[in-house]
């Protein structure tokens, strides 16, 4: 592997630096978050995400994998390479058991206007998701049923934290993700004959009889108040619900909601190519 500038000391300016990322005031700030992990990273990398500095700990990898992706990232342009002691490594990281791989990342904030969709598109629209850890698991799910595009409105959370990136397992990268208010989503669907969908409890229709073959956005709230009176309100926006069958369970976490109706359109549109 190329020389990486060393670093042992905890007191270094950018151990530092690395570890107030954690914050998302700080993330906010700088304009950068951390990318940790094997996984991540490789995603980062092919989704082409602005990696701007490397941190390596050798004694912490778990593979021979690493060495290559890390020499592939300390050989982008106008990259930073650190090799860091453990010590050093765990202070900056946010996981119990790292991996000794991280880099920094420049954010980029996408609009609706920068999204390019097919015919058919399908959409997912997150409004006032509270938890890093659902918003990640969202995106994860968005990208394995094959959604176009998430469009994140009134966040609560900070999708650049760490338990976002991570619980998306690197989907973050690979799905279009835009931030937008709820009137501009509103006027891009009206202007894309894209249907509103809401995922709630208040309706007696089941999401099964829903239509989900059209260009469509499903719309999903936070656990706490659900959707806002904003997208409920609106004759355009159908309404479904999942049925419960439970002796004591009458809801879902808001991830496995939107894996139920994200596969629904999975399912329905399969069954209209065969």
């Amino acid at each position: 592997m190329s020389p990486f500038a060393e670093i042992t000391s905890l007191q270094n300016p950018r151990i530092k630096d690395l570890a107030k990322l954690r914050e998302g005031k700080y993330r906010r700030r700088t304009g950068c978050y951390v990318v940790e992990g094997l996984r991540e990273l490789e995603r980062a990398l092919a989704g082409k995400a602005r990696l701007t500095a490397l941190y390596v700990c050798r004694e912490a990898w778990l593979s021979e994998g690493y060495a290559p992706l890390a020499e592939k990232i300390a050989a982008l342009p106008g990259m930073e390479s650190f090799s860091l002691s453990p010590a050093a490594f765990e202070k900056c990281s946010n996981r119990e058991n790292p991996d000794g791989l991280l880099a920094v990342a420049k954010m980029e904030k996408s609009t609706l206007a920068d999204l390019s969709l097919p015919e058919n598109p399908f959409l997912l629209l997150i409004e006032h998701v509270e938890k890093p850890g659902n918003l990640g698991t969202l995106l994860r799910s968005a990208d394995a049923a094959g959604a176009d595009a998430v469009i994140v409105t009134d966040p609560v959370t900070d999708l650049y934290s760490p338990q976002a990136i991570r619980a998306s397992q690197g989907s973050i990268f690979a799905l279009p993700t835009v931030f937008a208010t709820n009137g501009e989503a509103k006027a891009f669907f009206a202007a894309h004959g894209i249907r509103p969908f809401a995922a709630t409890p208040h309706t007696s229709r089941i999401l099964w009889d829903l239509d989900l073959k059209q260009p469509s956005a499903l719309l999903l709230g936070s656990e706490s108040d659900g959707l806002s009176d904003f997208w409920m309100d609106d004759p355009a926006t159908q309404r479904a619900k999942i049925p419960m069958s439970g002796k004591s369970a009458d809801s879902l976490n808001v991830s496995a909601a939107a894996a139920i109706f994200l596969f629904e359109v999975v399912r329905q549109r399969r069954q209209d190519r065969t």
